[in-house]
């Protein structure tokens, strides 16, 4: 939704920290995975390991505008909650990416809300389509 506009360095910057989101719970969920490959498909990337590391891929994000910076993280965020759990891990690699990418504390809990209501929203549409009752 939100890395259209990327260039190629913040791509590949991207790519190394959902991968690393991916990890830090020790589990690497099947929904997980099929988004990981709609972002390689989304980027028009290849999807090859990143020699970057967590704090270089934050960096590249510095000159970039607020909406870019916003945007990653909350693509990052949805990553993290794909597998319907958002441990502790997952938040303190957030948390680090927040503060790297200078994103002011209102902005994330306003995210974490924001993404909460649309998974509800979300499910109830897949229950609507399957005719499950509420």
């Amino acid at each position: 939704m939100f890395l259209g506009n990327l260039t190629e360095k913040e791509k590949a910057a991207f790519f190394c920290l959902a991968g690393n989101i991916i990890k830090t719970d020790g589990v690497s969920s099947k929904s997980e995975v099929i988004i990981l490959n709609n972002i390689v498909q989304e980027l028009h990337i290849k999807g090859e390991k990143s020699n970057l590391s967590i704090e270089e891929s934050c960096d590249t994000f510095a000159g970039s505008d607020e909406f870019t910076r916003r945007g990653i993280y909350i693509e990052l965020l949805s990553l993290a909650m794909a597998d319907n759990t958002y441990d502790s891990t997952e938040k303190d690699f957030l948390k680090t990416v927040s503060l790297r990418l200078n994103l002011p504390a209102d902005f994330i809990s306003k995210a974490e809300k924001w993404l909460l209501e649309y998974l509800n929203i979300l499910q109830k549409g897949i229950a609507l389509a399957l005719n499950i009752a509420e």
